[in-house]
């Protein structure tokens, strides 16, 4: 059979389902993915699925490269953006995160990590470039972003925004940065 008869022959095959179909599909669905035992299995076929491609060169330099492209970046931060407006996403992360932190076993394997990583001559060297001096001049300028945000009832704010708004401030008083 050619190939272009396997896809007429396919496209036979293929019917379109009714709305009534796909909705009884979509609750045989839901009602999958309630039981554990049928998530779990789900959760380890598509571990091993991962696992195999990320043994693909090819497939991991395309996802890591993908990964870079700024409209990627973008779309992930917004998707990030909209996530942590959720009051509730936050609460379960910070909830997960305290559980987490909480565990001496957690603590003991990233202890152990950060001095693997600060064994790396490579490491040393690029974190050496940051002088003490400009460290604390950018943690000054965070926690005067933060005394800033504050005061202008400005919503949560990453470290690196509040010095940039301690910046901008200092700029706009004359003050020194």
């Amino acid at each position: 059979m050619s190939e272009q008869q396997g896809k007429k022959q396919r496209g036979k095959q293929r019917r379109r389902l009714s709305e009534a179909s796909r909705q009884r599909h979509r609750e045989a669905a839901r009602r999958r993915w309630q039981d554990p035992q049928y998530r779990r299995r789900m959760q380890e076929l598509w571990q091993e699925r991962l696992r195999v491609l990320w043994q693909d060169p090819e497939y991991r330099r395309r996802l890591l490269e993908g990964g870079q492209k700024p409209e990627s970046r973008r779309r992930r931060s917004e998707s990030m953006r909209r996530r942590w407006q959720d009051p509730e996403q936050r609460q379960r992360v910070s909830e997960a995160m305290r559980k987490v932190c909480r565990d001496p076993e957690y603590r003991r394997r990233m202890s152990e990590r950060m001095y693997a990583w600060w064994e790396n001559p490579v490491v040393r060297e690029r974190q050496g470039g940051i002088s003490s001096e400009a460290f604390k001049r950018y943690h000054d300028r965070a926690a005067l972003g933060r005394l800033i945000a504050k005061e202008a009832a400005l919503g949560p704010m990453s470290y690196s925004e509040l010095a940039a708004l301690a910046e901008l401030f200092l700029n706009e008083t004359g003050e020194e940065s």
